[in-house]
């Protein structure tokens, strides 16, 4: 089973660090303020297994922050411990208006900005090929661990206030199921201060 590279992904400015948002990993870890029943959901998701038509990505963010299409990027993982049997690919999930009455998530307005993302068709079929590729890695008698990690970048839309930027993640993992939280107010300014970047470099949109 050769393995696979991460697709060519359209670059953002080069205050990329200086830009970064959110980060997070759906390997059955808790994490970043991850509310103990999500950590339990977590721990019973198995990427390599969930419709990938279905999974749902969702971000609200303060209201002079905003994520554009591009700015989601999803990396699949499958370890095998080698090189030419792990998987990697990455995808830019695309922004929906699909927040409006969705089960488990905040109410619209307020001081956030809340966006949904999703895999496109074509992301959705790699996303599968990669998944029987691992099944039939695994019907080999091969072993490995799979992991999905999110990122986000983003710009402005005014200056970046001085004080903490609040932000929480939601993850639909099944079809009809409402959304479970990843992390709640967590504060993005610290994150990016403890990794050397500068909130206030934020690019403007």
């Amino acid at each position: 089973m050769s393995s696979y590279s991460a697709r060519a992904l359209p670059r953002r400015t080069a205050a990329f660090l200086p830009a970064l948002l959110v980060s997070f990993a759906l390997s059955g870890c808790a994490g970043l303020g991850t509310p103990p029943a999500s950590a339990l959901k977590l721990a019973r998701m198995n990427p390599m297994e969930a419709d990938p038509g279905a999974i749902r990505f969702a971000v609200a963010t303060p209201s002079f922050l905003r994520l554009r299409e591009g700015d989601v990027t999803v990396t699949l993982r499958y370890d095998t411990g080698d090189p030419k049997t792990s998987l990697l690919e990455q995808y830019k999930p695309i922004i929906t208006d699909e927040t409006a009455s969705a089960p488990g998530l905040p109410a619209h307005g307020g001081e956030s900005r809340l966006v949904v993302a999703r895999f496109n068709q074509a992301d959705s079929e790699s996303f599968r090929a990669v998944q029987a590729r691992v099944k039939a890695h695994k019907a080999a008698g091969g072993e490995g661990k799979g992991s999905l990690t999110v990122g986000a970048t983003g710009c402005r839309t005014a200056p970046v206030p001085a004080g903490p930027i609040r932000m929480s993640a939601w993850l639909r993992a099944e079809a009809g199921e409402p959304y479970f939280m990843l992390m709640r107010d967590v504060d993005m300014r610290g994150k990016l201060e403890k990794a050397g970047a500068d909130a206030g470099l934020i690019p403007p949109c």
